[in-house]
């Protein structure tokens, strides 16, 4: 399976993978399936070991989350451009974060890595109109399971939800909230 995460894996991590029996292969993909990265792990399988000794219901559950995925990111690429269109209109100019700061680079197909969520940086002193561009865009807050009062604290706002595809939109102010009596780096 790490073979598979490397963009260009070495030739020992290949040669390793082509003598591995089913058993190993088998829990590869358990392993892909345990940390959602059947798209990638079926990439790697379909592109290099087309012939790897996979039971066939494992390579039609890869192929289908492969294909799942592949849809999903659809709705994940609109609904970041939408958002991202509204945040340019407020002059707004926000870093990407995670997953979706990837794409085109170490994920191309972009639905090789799945995502459930866009998360973006803005300046604090931005959160607030950030919040209204992205409402502009179709994102809805979800107090019931996301309560403010929760994300107080927190280095992001409270998740915000497209309203058409439910694509999760997080808006952080900080990369991460140290405690209060964070002095800094010695």
């Amino acid at each position: 399976f790490l073979a598979a995460a490397w963009a260009s894996p070495p030739p020992a991590a290949i040669a390793l993978a082509a003598r591995a029996e089913a058993p190993v292969w088998e829990g590869a993909a358990a392993l892909a399936r345990r940390v959602n990265q059947e798209p990638l792990f079926h990439h790697f399988v379909a592109s290099r070991f087309p012939n790897a000794p996979l039971r066939p219901e494992t390579m039609l559950d890869l192929e289908n989350q492969s294909r799942f995925h592949a849809f999903r990111w659809e709705e994940i690429r609109d609904a970041a451009h939408a958002v991202l269109d509204a945040l340019g209109s407020q002059s707004i100019c926000p870093v990407l974060l995670k997953g979706i700061s990837q794409v085109g680079e170490r994920y191309d197909p972009p639905c090789l890595r799945p995502m459930r969520d866009v998360d973006l940086l803005v300046k604090p002193g931005d959160v607030d109109s950030a919040q209204e561009a992205a409402a502009e865009a179709g994102f809805v807050p979800d107090p019931a399971r996301h309560p403010a009062e929760k994300y107080r604290r927190h280095h992001h706002l409270p998740p915000l939800f497209h309203r058409e595809t439910g694509v999760c939109l997080e808006i952080h102010h900080h990369l991460l909230k140290l405690p209060e009596h964070f002095e800094g780096f010695p």
